[in-house]
């Protein structure tokens, strides 16, 4: 699953028992936003030995789920015997997140012409690409001498939800050199770090 992907849990319960069971019903707890069940024969239910009910309920994975790789759930039927006793048992199931981590670096410059004395200001916009929410987004700009401090909204190092975005500046005033250079070529990196601590960048 990705963040926004529903899952869909069936409970399949049998009396594997020799004594009829009366209040069969599933308790699922643990597990936020799972709908309300729906079981055939309807809960509270009397099965008798052999006799099954199957329930089905919903969930809408959230981006928490997602960033945290997996999900378990622990789901208890409880049922009553004839006597009185309580009856039950448990069972877990898994499911995993295959969302991706991705991270963009659009780098503009305006002017894109110079002269020596003309200042540069440098757009750096980076975008949570992937599926995964990124923390310590970062912009790392090295081998252009002058440029001063980077300022970005929201402030470095930032943490960006799939889809928001940080923007950030940088200025530089240009040299006699770099205007004898004739052009002056600068590559910026964004790093971040995914959930599970990889590191991510463009």
């Amino acid at each position: 699953y990705v963040a926004g992907d529903e899952v869909t849990y069936t409970f399949l319960v049998e009396n594997s028992g020799q004594l009829t069971l009366s209040d069969v019903g599933i308790a699922d707890t643990g597990l936020t936003g799972l709908s309300a069940l729906d079981c055939t024969p309807a809960a509270p239910a009397v099965l008798a030995p052999g006799e099954t009910m199957t329930c089905t309920a919903t969930k809408t994975m959230t981006q928490a789920e997602a960033d945290a790789g997996s999900v378990t759930n622990t789901a208890t039927v409880e049922a009553t015997d004839p006597q009185d006793n309580a009856v039950s048992d448990s069972d877990d199931e898994t499911v995993t997140s295959v969302a991706e981590s991705g991270i963009a670096l659009t780098k503009t410059a305006a002017p894109l012409t110079y002269v020596a004395g003309d200042e540069v200001t440098y757009t750096f916009l980076v975008e949570n690409s992937g599926q995964l929410t990124l923390s310590d987004v970062g912009i790392a700009d090295t081998g252009l001498s002058g440029l001063s401090a980077i300022t970005c909204d929201p402030a470095a190092p930032a943490v960006l939800a799939p889809g928001e975005s940080m923007s950030c500046t940088a200025t530089k005033t240009m040299t006699q050199a770099e205007a004898d250079a004739g052009s002056v070529t600068n590559t910026a990196t964004v790093e971040a770090t995914d959930p599970q601590d990889n590191p991510v960048s463009d």
